[in-house]
């Protein structure tokens, strides 16, 4: 015993000289240099330690001489630094977070003068959550949004996807897990781009949260479960704790309790290892109620009460408020009904006590707001007394000036209001009747561009029509999802399917041009494959192929035009499962396990060409449960990203594989997403069409 204590004595006098040498360091830092940069990052670096010690009037000593050092020098950069320390120091150890926003708004005014644009874009980020913190949502999303342009325009991707799981918590604290999902999903796409461990584990647990609060069970179990595998492989234990935790809740809101105590007794022992105390009490209270709802009063209790004792070391009264209401429900259920009153008035009493505290923190935030404002209007109105002084003396010497410049000015004002009036006598009736002539052809521009809309959307839904039905599909595709995006209201992509003596054919292709003369085309193309199988029963796809060739060239390519298209047709045998497909100039991908295969292709188009050759009979080298992809080169094509570049098949190819393991309906959003996000305010370039088949 005497030899611990004296190690632990040797130990507390080590760390204490090891601070007091770094203190003495940064001090002779400072008092020997001349470069106010230089005494700046050791002043920075004292205060953070100050700060971290707990060392308030050291704190004061060190915040007041950075401040100098910053007036003396107007170093915006050290302006940043000067501010920022004080929020710290206002959020660590006052909790006044009026004060704290105050602060990082100068400390990004500041980084903004520096034209240091990517500290401003993190200053933005902890202000959009401060106003969250307030509770002043529409602010948050405001600067939130700032965020995120802000970040794109430096090529800051990590920022933009934090700055979109900002976004999500504020829309999830809103209640509108619609837009919440949205900006989680988008923060996701941008962390898939990045690899960035801690906002991929971040996305796994949004997403899964949002899932869990509209009772999307499977949902959120498939995404917390992502997080536990993500967070397992990558040796990070709380964030696997994290997400066991909240699958416990899941397992809990089932009446399924022995799995949920199964799961947090895994969570605890993490915890415990990493001494985080705090979370322990957590989970203790979350064990209490599982085994409350086993009817297990006694291990209920025993939890509780170690709850209990944590939340007391750590004045956690928020805590203990929800421990004494629990206490008062389990002694009810053993039927210990004094202590259960007991416990509820100990309940009743620090709730009150919250309220009472919450009442007089809001009161001290909006007393210290106020007396910011009063210094502040008090220094204006000192300035402006002073502005109109000097203001006052100016405009003495400068009257006399002026009236004589005026009355020259009025002479030749007179002359010219009278020469310019009977101008504009003239002028006003020319202009009259050409406004009238304008305003006869606008009408009849008008209601020519309404009935050409109108044409154009009613062939829009004629087209539809003869797309592949959602309906039709789910019928022999069990797993798929379809992401159509056309350029202009009607498309040249098209994706057609038909079923012929126990074969299912899916086409996937992309017609000469789009808009208007595109969409013609594909009716067009549409029919002549429908005929092939359905009249003259060509069964294979590459013969089916071959023959549309024939009539685009009997039918529209007589005088040399090369219309017609590249695309994928498929044919399922609903009997032996095999896929046999036919493939011009595009091919289909597979990824399995995560590696890229891809189809085999045909180098000409269906239709007029330099080559004339017969099509090859290709077969799917897939195995269940890999995906098969059927695109266009519309999303390959897009430009966009941070050099406005094509987004290239490679690119394409490392994004398909990223999504594959995703259901369906979630690799179209992340699609939909991604391609958002890389045009941005670009222009869509092409029509856009991909479908994935999970085999």
């Amino acid at each position: 015993m005497r030899s611990c204590f004296i190690l632990f004595f040797i130990l507390n006098i080590s760390n204490s000289l090891a601070q007091s040498k770094k203190i003495d360091s940064l001090n002779a830092v400072i008092s020997s240099n001349k470069h106010d940069t230089i005494i700046g990052s050791a002043l920075n670096d004292l205060t953070k330690f100050y700060i971290n010690l707990g060392d308030t009037a050291n704190y004061y000593l060190s915040i007041d001489k950075f401040g100098k050092l910053f007036e003396k020098s107007k170093n915006q950069k050290l302006g940043s630094s000067y501010y920022l320390l004080q929020a710290t120091f206002e959020e660590n150890i006052h909790g006044d977070k009026v004060k704290t926003l105050e602060l990082f708004q100068r400390s990004y005014d500041c980084s903004i003068k520096a034209n240091d644009k990517t500290t401003a874009g993190r200053r933005l980020s902890k202000i959009g959550k401060l106003f969250m913190d307030l509770g002043k949502f529409k602010e948050a999303i405001d600067i939130l949004y700032k965020s995120i342009k802000l970040n794109e325009e430096i090529g800051n991707l990590v920022g933009v996807s934090y700055s979109y799981f900002g976004l999500g918590e504020v829309f999830r604290l809103q209640k509108n897990p619609k837009k919440a999902l949205e900006s989680y999903y988008r923060g996701y796409a941008l962390a898939q781009q990045t690899q960035d461990k801690f906002a991929l584990s971040a996305s796994y647990n949004n997403i899964g949260m949002i899932y869990n609060m509209n009772e999307q069970t499977d949902s959120a179990l498939f995404y917390f479960n992502k997080a536990v595998d993500f967070n397992t492989k990558n040796n990070n234990e709380p964030g696997v704790a994290s997400a066991l935790e909240r699958i416990s809740t899941i397992y809990m809101r089932k009446n399924q309790h022995q799995k949920a105590i199964e799961l947090l007794e895994r969570v605890l022992k993490i915890k415990q290892k990493y001494g985080d105390k705090q979370q322990m009490a957590v989970t203790y209270i979350n064990l209490a109620e599982a085994f409350l709802g086993l009817k297990k009063h006694a291990a209920a209790s025993k939890n509780l009460e170690l709850a209990i004792d944590i939340s007391r070391q750590l004045n956690l009264v928020e805590f203990l408020e929800y421990c004494y209401k629990l206490e008062g429900i389990i002694y009810k259920a053993e039927g210990k009904y004094e202590k259960s009153a007991e416990s509820l008035f100990k309940y009743i009493q620090l709730h009150d006590s919250l309220i009472t505290m919450q009442t007089s923190r809001l009161a001290s935030e909006q007393e210290g707001k106020f007396q910011s404002e009063r210094k502040k209007k008090e220094i204006e109105l000192l300035n402006k007394d002073k502005v109109i002084q000097e203001a006052d003396l100016k405009k003495q010497k400068q009257f006399s000036y002026f009236v004589v410049l005026v009355a020259i000015l009025l002479g030749l004002t007179v002359f010219v209001i009278f020469r310019g009036l009977k101008q504009k006598q003239k002028d006003n009736k020319a202009l009259s009747e050409k406004n009238e002539i304008i305003n006869k052809q606008k009408i009849v521009v008008e209601e020519k561009n309404k009935e050409i809309t109108d044409s154009i959307n009613y062939a829009k839904r004629i087209q539809y029509a003869l797309l592949a039905s959602d309906n039709f599909l789910k019928k022999y595709l069990a797993k798929h999802f379809v992401f159509f995006k056309p350029k202009d209201i009607v498309s040249g992509d098209f994706y057609w399917a038909t079923t012929h003596n126990e074969k299912f054919y899916l086409a996937v292709c992309d017609s000469t041009g789009h808009g208007v003369p595109g969409a013609f085309m594909s009716l067009l193309n549409i029919g002549f494959l429908s005929e092939a199988i359905n009249e003259k029963e060509i069964t294979e796809p590459n013969l089916i192929f071959d023959h549309v060739r024939r009539r685009l060239v009997e039918t529209i390519s007589a005088e040399g035009q090369k219309d017609g298209f590249d695309g994928i047709l498929i044919c399922l045998d609903t009997n032996t499962k095999q896929i046999s497909y036919a493939a011009a100039n595009n091919a289909p991908v597979i990824v399995s396990n995560g590696v890229v295969i891809d189809g085999e292709s045909n180098k000409m188009p269906v239709g007029y060409g330099e080559k004339n050759d017969p099509f090859d009979l290709y077969i799917a080298k897939g195995k269940p449960g890999d995906m098969l992809y059927l695109f266009t080169d519309g999303y390959q094509d897009q430009f966009g990203g941070p050099k406005g570049k094509k987004f290239m098949s490679k690119k394409l190819n490392e994004l398909l594989v990223s999504v594959s393991r995703e259901v369906p309906d979630q690799q179209r959003t992340i699609l939909k997403t991604n391609l958002q996000e890389w045009k941005g305010e670009l222009e869509q370039v092409d029509d856009v069409c991909v479908i994935g088949i999970k085999l």
